[in-house]
């Protein structure tokens, strides 16, 4: 089996929030045609191309240049030529082998390694010359002793021609299935009235052949294809038409009651015409079968038959990627390729958006600035509109007194923090002989308290000569002593 790639959930709510994924369309490509749908709109987007002769014969690419033209037709009718386009691509049935297989109850880790044996064991060509894939068919709520798988295979070759033409035109191919398992998907999703609990044999006639397919509970079992270009004969008559039909049809009822040990009855008929002749083909030669149509839901009722594969890839490609462990015909790169692009888209979203935030932010700068400068210039022409004006001249003058005044007090307070304090004694005394006064006069109660105070002065620093003659002190009427004393700083 191909490596899938498996992420973790976080990482993938992470991928989701922070780079959403591309749209992927189902795109059919058969002998005749190429058909593109995408289901992600609410509208059906369907366009197909009609192909030369030639281009594809039996399943494979063989002229390569006027297919890669019909691609740049079909790129250019969605409307993006310059755009990857993301799908999920069908190939011709000519040259896909199917096989059914059971393993035991290996576990999840062994169970890769278990298939991958199996495949190399049940393959028709060497195992190295072919892409190789399963899927499980088992119903997941049995737990059943055996694990129901379906293979595929199909030549390297083969796949290896259609991927750089359809690299080339622009379209990344995410997966590449075949015609049976996307129409298997289709049936299962969206047809209407059919009991898929039971058996169905679904039978496809095309423009390319018959393809048949055995579905239980709605998956693929088995695929079997009859291409027109295996007849001899150029023009198929009708008589050979039917022979054919029968023959095939009892080959198919013959392999399910020899591999499930039981009969099949019903059978969904799909056809782009003569649907009753060719149902009362069958009923004639197998009457117990019940044949009926697909009854398909609303939004894909009116969807011609032509369309069904490539809706049924379409289904695919809108299953998140971490989940898609359906069968996948291509080399392991064309997986990595998307989950690269991925990265790179992831890369260009968040470039785009830094950049957008640095425009928007170097815009809203250059906006303020300027914004700015026009206030400032505004505000500077009313200042000198006010300054031409008489109560102007008055404001200025006003301006520079106080300024003058601001100015003085600043000196003041500079000349406060420098000047220096002796004492409380001695500041008194700066304050008073400022005024052109040397000398004390006090009394006191005593000659002795006269002395005692001209003793303290005379300890004050800074204080020198002081002086406290006999002669200046008398006698006073309260009975105290009037003095007075002289010094110098």
């Amino acid at each position: 089996m191909n490596i899938k790639l498996n992420k973790s959930v976080n990482f993938n709510r992470l991928l989701r929030l922070v780079n959403p994924q591309p749209f992927i369309g189902g795109l059919d490509i058969g002998e005749m045609s190429i058909r593109y749908v995408d289901l992600n709109r609410p509208e059906i987007r369907k366009t197909g191309i009609i192909l030369e002769p030639g281009i594809i014969e039996e399943g494979r690419l063989k002229d390569k240049e006027k297919f890669l033209k019909a691609l740049l037709q079909l790129k250019k009718l969605l409307g993006n030529p310059k755009e990857k386009i993301y799908v999920i691509a069908s190939l011709p049935s000519h040259n896909i082998y199917t096989q059914s297989f059971d393993l035991p109850q290996v576990g999840d880790k062994l169970l890769p390694e278990a298939a991958a044996l199996n495949l190399q064991l049940i393959s028709p060509v060497d195992i190295k010359l072919a892409y190789s894939d399963w899927e499980n068919i088992g119903d997941p709520g049995k737990k059943d002793e055996k694990i129901e798988l379906l293979g595929a295979f199909i030549e390297k070759s083969v796949i290896d021609d259609f991927i750089p033409v359809l690299g080339e035109a622009g379209f990344r191919v995410v997966a590449f299935e075949f015609a049976a398992l996307a129409m298997a998907r289709f049936l299962s999703q969206t047809a209407a009235g059919i009991d898929f609990t039971k058996p169905q044999v679904v039978l496809f006639v095309s423009s390319e052949g018959l393809n048949f397919s055995i579905l239980r509970g709605g998956r693929l079992n088995f695929n079997y294809f009859v291409a027109w270009s295996s007849v001899k004969q150029r023009q198929i008559l009708l008589e050979v038409f039917n022979n054919i039909l029968i023959q095939e049809m009892r080959r198919v009822l013959t392999y399910y009651s020899g591999h499930w040990d039981g009969q099949i009855n019903d059978m969904i008929l799909i056809t782009q015409g003569m649907f009753e002749e060719i149902k009362k083909v069958i009923k004639d030669s197998f009457p117990f079968i019940n044949i009926q149509p697909p009854s398909l839901a609303d939004r894909f009722g009116n969807l011609n038959p032509s369309w069904y594969v490539a809706s049924g890839s379409a289904l695919r490609g809108m299953i998140p990627r971490s989940k898609d462990t359906l069968i996948s015909l291509t080399k392991i790169g064309t997986e990595q390729g998307f989950f690269e692009d991925q990265i790179l888209f992831f890369s260009k979203i968040w470039r785009n958006l830094i950049l957008t935030v640095l425009v928007f932010l170097i815009t809203a700068f250059l906006f303020g600035d300027k914004l700015l400068l026009m206030i400032y210039n505004n505000l500077d022409k009313q200042i000198a509109s006010i300054s031409g004006r008489e109560d102007g001249k008055e404001i200025s003058a006003l301006q520079q007194q106080v300024q003058e005044f601001n100015s003085l007090v600043d000196k003041a307070l500079i000349a406060k923090l420098n000047k220096s304090v002796l004492s409380p004694f001695v500041d008194k005394r700066v304050a008073i002989n400022i005024n052109g006064i040397s000398l004390i006069v006090a009394s006191a109660a005593s000659e002795s308290a006269a002395i005692e105070f001209k003793n303290k002065i005379s300890e004050q620093p800074g204080v020198k000569n002081v002086l406290l003659p006999l002669s200046n002190i008398t006698l006073n009427p309260s009975g105290g002593v009037n003095f007075s004393l002289s010094f110098n700083l």
